[in-house]
């Protein structure tokens, strides 16, 4: 049996992180667009990250074939993808099963509230439509019924291109998108988690006082992060 040889240099690695150096980031009031961002910049904004996934989709593969596989997740990410993009939401990235959402201030969400606001509907929407809309008609066709949860947070995020020529796209870097991933796998079927961030942010709103406070611990200096959930179904 031959041996593998790394294809990544210690010298390879030193050259990616100087790098990194040269990209250059500006405060930005409104989020970028994709187009108008490119490789190399960032833009640092106010945004709030959704993440919404699919829940027991291991047990989905392990009982259903390829095709009826195929039918449920294209259905489900296009009943997804239309309600957040209807909300102003850029699709940062699918997640096999889920995807990740950036609501960043711009002309259609002035405020760190409107980021919110428009996050928290956006998820409910979603859920909504999974339970109301799409289970109804796979049962009609012999499908299971799937389910889903959401989970939310904001605070100011890097949009960087990052990448190389031709192989490159849109992330976000922060803590909210960190906290918001972390909120979603926590969060039960049928339920939107929004960190303590986003609850504080949405008080004034009206929104807040539907959610049950839990809470998430790390074994680091963070410590306990309190996040709220709401059963949306």
């Amino acid at each position: 049996m031959g041996t593998n040889k790394l294809s990544v240099s210690k010298t390879f690695v030193r050259q990616a992180i100087k790098s990194s150096q040269n990209y250059v980031t500006r405060h930005a009031k409104n989020m970028p667009q994709a187009e108008n961002l490119h490789l190399g910049e960032s833009r640092e904004i106010f945004a709030t990250i959704l993440f919404i996934d699919l829940r027991g989709s291991t047990k989905l593969s392990q009982e259903l074939s390829l095709d009826d596989q195929m039918k449920i997740l294209y259905t489900y990410l296009t009943v997804a993808t239309q309600v957040a993009k209807a909300s102003g939401a850029y699709i940062e990235k699918y997640t096999g099963d889920g995807i990740m959402g950036i609501f960043g201030q711009s002309d259609i969400m002035p405020t760190a509230q409107d980021t919110v606001r428009n996050a928290l509907e956006t998820s409910k929407g979603i859920i909504q439509a999974v339970y109301n809309v799409v289970n109804p008609v796979f049962r009609e066709q012999g499908l299971p019924e799937i389910h889903c949860a959401a989970g939310l947070d904001c605070g100011q995020i890097l949009i960087s291109r990052i990448g190389i020529r031709g192989e490159n796209d849109l992330v976000a870097i922060g803590e909210a998108a960190n906290m918001a991933s972390k909120i979603e796998n926590a969060t039960r079927a049928g339920h939107v988690g929004i960190g303590h961030r986003a609850h504080k942010v949405l008080l004034p709103t009206g929104h807040a006082h539907r959610f049950l406070k839990n809470f998430l611990t790390f074994n680091s200096s963070i410590g306990d992060y309190s996040f709220y959930t709401y059963d949306v179904r």
